[in-house]
């Protein structure tokens, strides 16, 4: 995927691409973008990126939206598979259990 066509953007050692000087995620912003939200009330829900980055980003996602889609769809597929493992651990439904007790002993108490 070529993000580097935007100073805005920079992918880290995880995989990960984010803005610039910051840890907001171009799959967060791609999420504020499709929802048609502008520059300036994306900036207010992450004050950390500028109006200016956020503008550059727009710009660049609806330039690469074919890429850009992709490298989300792949970290998505990622996570789903994450999570399917995460939930196949014997030990994950054990700890939901005790989980779930808990909860119930906690709203008990306040009744």
């Amino acid at each position: 995927m070529n993000f580097t066509d935007t100073p805005f953007l920079t992918q880290g050692s995880d995989g990960a691409i984010r803005v610039v000087g910051s840890r907001v995620t171009l799959d967060t912003l791609a999420t504020h973008i499709k929802r048609g939200r502008t520059a300036a009330a994306i900036h207010d829900s992450f004050p950390s990126v500028s109006v200016e980055q956020i503008s550059g980003i727009i710009a660049w996602y609806k330039n690469h939206k074919a890429a850009a889609e992709e490298y989300l769809r792949t970290g998505d597929v990622e996570a789903a598979r994450l999570r399917r493992e995460i939930e196949s651990d014997p030990r994950y439904e054990a700890l939901r259990e005790k989980i779930r007790q808990r909860k119930e002993q906690l709203m008990a108490r306040r009744h």
